[in-house]
């Protein structure tokens, strides 16, 4: 999944990707499970990914303010 975030086109493939991701992190109920997912995304280069799709988004289009959402519920779910 990182891989094809990381090679998607478009800013409408990207926030599903990234969409795909956060509900797969969150959506265990066990905490544990919860942070050994993140864990293994982070180990994939998430982290860095998501610090490079801040950089490059631009304008105020509808897909970038959901794309920066998605990255928003990923950050604030790690806390």
């Amino acid at each position: 999944l990182v891989e094809y975030l990381r090679g998607a086109g478009s800013a409408e493939a990207r926030v599903a990707y990234m969409t795909f991701i956060n509900t797969l992190i969150n959506a265990p109920t066990d905490v544990d499970l919860r942070v050994a997912l993140r864990n293994e995304f982070q180990k994939l280069g998430l982290n860095e990914l998501i610090k490079a799709l801040r950089e490059m988004q631009h304008g105020d289009s509808e897909d970038a303010e959901a794309l920066e959402t998605q990255l928003v519920v990923f950050d604030e779910e790690a806390n």
